[in-house]
């Protein structure tokens, strides 16, 4: 098997599979210089295809996604929400969905390059350079998104919840993304 493979099957391996769960429950918190700029909760059903989304007083619930596969899209009203989804799950998730469909893996030197092939997700022009340890936990990304955005985030100490093992803190220079009430079941 290529190298590339073994890192990302030990990276999803080590994070575990949402996909086989009943809910996933996190709040996304974006810190910009310390000021909060970003709060949304949601609760995901990935048995039922199932999200509800809350930001301040908006209750969204969506029914019948496919995250992460812009083809599969709920009708243009609820865009916008399923695109945060896609945003805020992939910060938490992102190391248990190595191995999804349309990710493009490489190796350079000792990182796990990530691509995405055209039509996934709602980004699908972002690259990622994930950095782990030997357990397979993410301790770092460097990035290059599609509108020319470079940087890099490290990420906290993985944490179990249920059976998934999730970093809830990815700190830069000046911003903070960070993960309140996670929970799967």
């Amino acid at each position: 098997m290529l190298p590339e493979y073994l890192l990302a099957a030990q990276i999803a391996t080590a994070c575990g599979n949402p996909y086989l769960l009943a809910e996933v429950g996190f709040t996304f918190v974006v810190e910009v210089d310390g000021v909060e700029q970003v709060r949304r909760t949601h609760a995901w059903k990935p048995s039922e295809g199932s999200v509800t989304v809350t930001a301040g007083e908006d209750v969204v619930h969506l029914e019948q996604i496919q995250p992460f596969i812009a083809s599969e899209a709920p009708a243009e009203a609820a865009l916008e929400v399923y695109k945060q989804f896609v945003n805020d799950s992939y910060w938490l998730l992102f190391p248990c969905k190595v191995l999804d469909d349309g990710v493009e893996l490489a190796m350079d030197g000792d990182r796990l390059a990530l691509s995405f092939t055209d039509g996934t997700g709602v980004t699908s022009g972002d690259r990622y350079w994930l950095h782990a340890d030997d357990a397979g936990h993410i301790t770092a990304w460097d990035y290059t998104l599609e509108s020319g955005s470079e940087g890099s985030f490290t990420f906290d100490e993985p944490t179990r919840y249920g059976p998934l093992t999730l970093s809830t803190r990815a700190t830069s220079e000046h911003v903070v993304v960070r993960f309140e009430e996670v929970f799967a079941r």
